[in-house]
């Protein structure tokens, strides 16, 4: 782990003035977010506060919610970067002969895993349990145990994800494993994103909506289980905010050793079947043979236009990147949001601030900035994305202008499908 460490250690001296101006101002917009989140919190566990007997259930109620969605993202999303950093990694060859325990191995590549994926939970999380405080008026201390009381809860994550990274890679090809779980994964976030767009969430703000938000927490059967860690973890973070001491000693050493437990779990599978593993995930693809038929192989036909050659080259390495796939996902997402989202225009039509035909250039406006980020997204960066393959371009026998026309021509019908789509269905 000592690379790593020193290379993060010296990364801010490399870094240009671009890289720190970027990094003040994603750290700044992630500060607004906390800040938002805190005060969401607060402001929701202040109206409950409201239903005397139901309060504490509510406030528990969500912080459940809560805990079980982080705890489900964070799994996924070890078990996805699992792959990357266990199998793909380019100094796991040289780790894997070296003269290293694979249980010392499988510990630190688990950091380097919990690393990269749990800072998401203790910077959007903890803000959520930090709102209890004001609330509930809990001492200064009660700030500090929230952050110590979410640490042992991802590193049991981390293990568990990383325990079945293991476990898939040593039935089934790693590669095309991984791939198959992003497309789940974006498959899922898009179902669940429009069921919460067609829940329609704000009509809870309203006075009467309130009144059914209530009876819908409260009426929801408890899904609490005294061996989830979730459960743990929420008894260690109500204790501290009644400042109930006598009720901390047993979930901590359950949640403590939980966590050990899962960790000894991940040492133990890794030093059973890691090496296994491994193996398989080096193999490459079985090379198809065509001696079985007696057809031979039609040759490639050459294109006299080189925009049109460019253009067919691209949709082929799109095609064949199965990464870039799921962003297609997204894009059907983001048309479905804003077919969905497009029908509260019309209170703009009803309180007669903007006429009809103000509603269709709004439309028309809109569908433009949903292309402009398709653009954005696919068109604008298409030229670095050739990678290595760069200097082929750039020696072939052909301007700049016309790899840029290649480029358009590509994307040029799909986006404009899309935006002739948008028009047309939000009209």
């Amino acid at each position: 782990m000592s690379a790593h460490w020193l290379s993060l250690r010296n990364a801010p001296r490399t870094q240009a003035g671009s890289s720190r101006l970027r990094l003040i101002f994603f750290g700044g917009l992630a500060l607004i977010f906390m800040f938002g989140m805190g005060w969401g919190s607060y402001w929701l566990f202040t109206q409950f506060l409201q239903a005397e007997f139901l309060a504490d259930l509510l406030i528990r109620r969500v912080l459940d919610i809560t805990l079980i969605f982080f705890v489900g993202l964070l799994v996924f999303s070890n078990i996805i970067g699992g792959f990357s950093v266990f199998f793909f990694a380019e100094d796991m060859k040289q780790l894997v002969v070296s003269p290293t325990p694979i249980g010392r191995l499988y510990m630190a590549r688990l950091t380097q895993t919990w690393a990269q994926s749990s800072w998401m939970v203790l910077v959007f999380a903890v803000p959520v349990f930090w709102a209890l405080g004001p609330v509930f008026s809990s001492p200064w201390w009660f700030y500090l145990g929230v952050p110590a009381a979410v640490l042992p809860l991802t590193i049991a994550c981390a293990a568990m994800g990383t325990c079945v990274t293991i476990g898939l890679a040593r039935w089934l090809p790693a590669r095309r494993t991984r791939d198959a779980l992003i497309v789940l994964a974006v498959v899922g976030f898009l179902v669940l994103y429009i069921a919460f767009r067609l829940a329609e969430p704000e009509r809870f703000l309203e006075p009467d909506g309130f009144e059914d938000l209530v009876s819908l927490i409260a009426g929801l059967q408890s899904s609490e289980s005294v061996f989830a860690p979730t459960t743990w973890t929420l008894d260690i973070i109500v204790g501290l905010a009644h400042s109930d001491l006598a009720a901390l000693p047993l979930p901590i050493v359950s949640l403590l050793s939980g966590t050990v437990m899962a960790c000894a779990l991940g040492s133990w599978l890794a030093r059973s079947v890691f090496l296994d593993c491994f193996s398989m995930s080096q193999e490459g693809r079985p090379a198809r043979s065509n001696t079985s038929s007696p057809r031979r192989s039609r040759p490639g036909r050459y294109e006299d236009d080189p925009v049109r050659a460019i253009a067919r080259r691209d949709t082929h390495i799109f095609l064949r990147t199965t990464g870039q796939w799921t962003q297609l996902l997204l894009v059907a997402a983001l048309v479905v949001v804003y077919l969905f989202n497009f029908k509260h225009f019309r209170a703009l039509q009803e309180s007669r601030m903007i006429g009809t035909l103000g509603i269709f250039y709004i439309n028309f406006a809109l569908s433009g900035l949903v292309v402009t980020t398709l653009g954005a997204r696919f068109l604008y960066p298409s030229v670095s994305l050739e990678g290595r393959a760069f200097w082929a371009v750039q020696v072939a026998p052909v301007t700049g202008r016309t790899i840029l026309s290649g480029k358009v021509r590509w994307g040029f019908i799909p986006m404009t499908l899309v935006a002739v789509f948008l028009a047309a269905g939000s009209g």
